[in-house]
């Protein structure tokens, strides 16, 4: 029987969602199609543009997402972040590396959020996650953790 294959299935709409991510970037490249329109704009797009049997829905990878809804100032915005958050991380790492552990777990958990964005949405399309991930770099960041540092 010709079912595909939910692995088959799940490739195809990535490719569709990443294709329609590049035209809400081209649309509008500065300033995006606003927080949150992303699966609204993939409707509109699937509805009228193509045939595929799909509902709109967020693309599967954050940074893609993140350029299409917020622009190119949101995405500078997030690397600002990120790229502070984990070379402060580092550098916090490296001063403290004997007494404080824990920041290098931190680092790594922040790494590993970045890590899931490149695959899947859940990481900035939920708020609870959005949270985690925002605290670890705030975490990373911070001088001390207790009164003896």
């Amino acid at each position: 029987i010709s079912e595909e294959s939910i692995e088959m299935r799940s490739v195809a709409d990535r490719i569709v969602f990443t294709e329609i991510a590049l035209d809400a970037i081209n649309t509008s490249p500065y300033i995006g199609i606003g927080a949150g329109n992303f699966p609204w704009y993939a409707s509109h797009y699937l509805h009228y543009k193509t045939d595929y049997d799909l509902r709109g829905d967020n693309v599967h990878q954050v940074v893609l997402g993140i350029w299409a809804e917020y622009g190119l100032v949101g995405l500078i915005l997030l690397g600002t972040n990120i790229l502070t958050a984990i070379v402060g991380t580092m550098r916090n790492v490296s001063r403290y590396h004997q007494q404080r552990p824990e920041r290098i777990a931190i680092l790594g958990t922040t790494v590993a959020l970045l890590a899931v964005g490149l695959f899947d949405h859940y990481s900035w399309t939920l708020i609870h996650i959005q949270i985690l991930w925002f605290t670890l770099m705030s975490a990373g960041l911070s001088i001390r953790f207790d009164s003896g540092d």
